[in-house]
Order: C-alpha cells, then sequence, then structure tokens
C-alpha cells in the first residue's frame, strides 16, 4: 500500500537470493529482466513521490495498482490450494491491506497539501518509501513483527488524521463563532 513496486522488488530480490521460494506461477519475478523493470520502477515511483503535483497524479493510478500489487504479493506467498481460494485469499488479505494502507496515505499527502500547501509532501513521500522499504524486508524476515510495525504505523496514520480534522474543527469554529 505505501509503494506499488518497492515491496514487489524486495520480494524478487529475496527470492532471488534464496531467502523466499516463489511457487512456479511467480517464479518469473525473480528473473533479471524483471528485477530490473521493478527496480527501474520502484526509483522512478520513489522519485516521483517527491514532486507535489506528480504525488497526486500518481495517487490516481496507485491506488488501483496498489491494491493489484498487494494482491499480487499474497497471491505469492500463498499455499497452492487452487486458484480459487488462492486469489480470493490473496485478494482480501493483500488486496485489502494495501487498499486500507493507500487510503491512509492518500489521506495523510491531502492533509499535507491543505495544510502546507503541499511543500512538506516530499518529506511525507521519503517516509513512505522508506516505511514501504523495511515493511517489506521485515515481512520476509520476521511476519510477525512486520504485522505489528504495519498496525502500528496505521495507528500513528490514523491519530495524525484525527488531530488534524479536529484542529481544523477548532480552527473553522473559532472563525465562525
Amino acid at each position: 500500500g505505501f509503494r506499488v513496486f518497492l515491496p514487489l522488488l524486495v520480494v524478487a530480490l529475496s527470492s532471488r537470493v534464496g531467502i523466499v521460494e516463489l511457487s512456479d506461477q511467480f517464479a518469473f519475478l525473480a528473473t533479471w529482466p524483471a528485477l530490473v523493470a521493478l527496480l527501474v520502477a520502484s526509483v522512478l515511483e520513489v522519485g516521483a513521490y517527491l514532486v507535489p503535483w506528480i504525488d497526486h497524479a500518481i495517487d490516481v493510478i496507485a491506488t488501483p495498482a496498489a491494491v493489484l500489487a498487494g494482491t499480487l504479493l499474497a497471491a505469492t506467498q500463498m499455499p497452492d490450494v487452487g486458484p480459487i481460494a488462492t486469489w480470493a485469499g490473496a485478494a482480501a488479505l493483500g488486496g485489502g491491506t494495501a487498499a486500507i494502507t493507500q487510503a491512509a496515505t492518500v489521506g495523510t499527502r491531502g492533509v499535507s497539501t491543505v495544510s502546507t500547501a503541499g511543500l512538506f509532501n516530499p518529506v511525507i513521500g521519503l517516509v513512505e518509501s522508506a516505511v514501504a522499504f523495511v515493511l517489506a524486508a521485515l515481512s520476509i524476515v520476521v511476519p510477525v513483527l512486520a504485522a505489528v510495525a504495519a498496525l502500528v504505523v496505521l495507528l500513528v496514520l490514523a491519530r495524525v488524521i484525527m488531530r488534524r480534522r479536529r484542529s481544523r474543527a477548532a480552527t473553522d469554529a473559532a472563525l465562525t463563532g
């Protein structure tokens, strides 16, 4: 959810060096052409989020793409229980998690755009990229720790958004009252 290509790159690299085993249908992710494509896409994506007006344009594409990437990523790790069960589980777990995370990050940058005229968005973009990389790496190394870290990040984001809304409501009340 934080990024579309970065988590896929981490899994592909992990598979390439033998840390993660991908099923035959996803083995292509560890090929050199796929690795190069994912690396280039990751660099372009991270760079694009550093430009305030481009980050909003990317969110239009990245939101559905993140859901698809989350589904694909989850499917690479699902046990072989048949295609319907695999893809349904992957869509619910990976796609659902990516959708929730993407909504939180889009909301955070929206608040930043309104409150700082987009000047703080590159900082948020860098933090999101760093968190995406760390969580992807943790999910490979320590899945339980990654789940806890993801939950903490979502709770912090929710708290920041709620504080901003309360602050904005108080400001609006003071101006109209």
